[in-house]
């Protein structure tokens, strides 16, 4: 993730918060149900299993019928979320594919607008400011909850611009 430095860094992080604000500034928008949940995984298979008793106790925490969890998944480890009862949908995302494809970038973008959603949790130490910090972002719910995290994915201006945003 550090691979660019310095200003051309810089020039790629606010050319994509660019793009994504003239996509959100088009979505079309819920009413926030603070009912309706969304979890922000996009880290790796073994970060996921780890989490899953967080997960099975978030269920408990939101019970299904009363609350609605989506998850944002990461699309390496997204069948096995699929086989648990913690999630009522699940969002794969290519974490390749969000960074490089615009196209693709702007239809999770929109997806996550529309949604509705009360609730964002991003409960990742390491956060990841042009993945999930931005897919937090688009959500605009009223209530975003995330760690304030490292600077092991992102850098620390990246974290603190991203922390805005929860």
């Amino acid at each position: 993730m550090h691979a660019l430095t310095g200003s051309l860094r810089y020039a790629v992080d606010a050319g994509e918060v660019a793009l994504d604000s003239v996509v959100l500034a088009t979505c079309r928008r819920r009413k926030p149900d603070p009912n309706h949940v969304l979890v922000v995984r996009l880290d790796g298979n073994g970060d996921y299993i780890l989490w899953l008793p967080a997960a099975r106790a978030l269920r408990e925490r939101y019970p299904e019928g009363e609350y609605t969890i989506d998850l944002l998944a990461n699309g390496a480890w997204a069948d096995l979320a699929r086989n648990e009862a913690c999630f009522d949908r699940i969002i794969v995302v290519d974490r390749k594919r969000v960074l490089t494809a615009a196209h693709y970038r702007a239809g999770i973008l929109r997806q996550i607008a529309g949604a509705g959603y009360g609730v964002v949790m991003h409960p990742t130490h390491s956060r990841e400011f042009l993945r999930a910090d931005l897919l937090v972002r688009a959500s605009r719910a009223p209530v975003c909850i995330g760690s304030a995290g490292d600077n092991s994915n992102s850098t620390v201006s990246e974290i603190r611009y991203g922390a805005r945003w929860y």
